[in-house]
């Protein structure tokens, strides 16, 4: 699995320059968290970037949306029920 720590961290970076730094921060506290396994963390990615997509979706810029998605792809392989439609 590719390393999606640069990119989730851009993404957040890019969230915060859009204005949404209170949901950026609460999403990267939960992603940021101590996770026992690998597996787990990823669980938390999942949750927290759905989560920030159902609630800011329009308000995401196009790029950081395209970011975070591709985030969940990674996720998806993990945790299925995270996969995008």
């Amino acid at each position: 699995m590719p390393d999606v720590v640069p990119l989730l961290r851009e993404a957040l970076l890019d969230l915060e320059a859009a204005g949404l730094a209170v949901q950026a921060q609460a999403a990267r506290d939960r992603c940021f968290a101590a996770c026992a396994t690998s597996s787990e963390w990823l669980g938390e990615v999942g949750v927290a970037l759905t989560g920030l997509l159902a609630a800011c979706g329009p308000s995401i810029p196009p790029s950081t949306r395209e970011k975070l998605r591709t985030c969940l792809k990674e996720v998806a392989k993990v945790w299925p029920r995270f996969r995008m439609r």
